[in-house]
């Protein structure tokens, strides 16, 4: 996906503007935004993955920082 693509043409995004899903996760690519079936495509499409890489996320995500589960 480019940033002057059309979205009407591939996807179903509330009039045409973009919207993060919430299932996400970090993988060793990039931070992955993750949309169920029908959700931005068709049903037969399956599963949509949008990765970020990092290299585009210097600037708010730090590549060595931990993680911990808070209580």
């Amino acid at each position: 996906m480019s940033a002057t693509e059309p979205l009407e043409q591939k996807y179903f995004f509330t009039n045409g503007k973009f919207a993060l899903p919430k299932s996400f996760y970090v993988s060793d690519k990039g931070l992955v935004f993750l949309y169920n079936p029908y959700e931005i495509k068709a049903y037969a499409e399956g599963v949509t993955e949008l990765v970020i890489p990092f290299s585009e996320l210097s600037g708010i995500a730090k590549p060595q920082t931990i993680l911990t589960p808070t209580q």
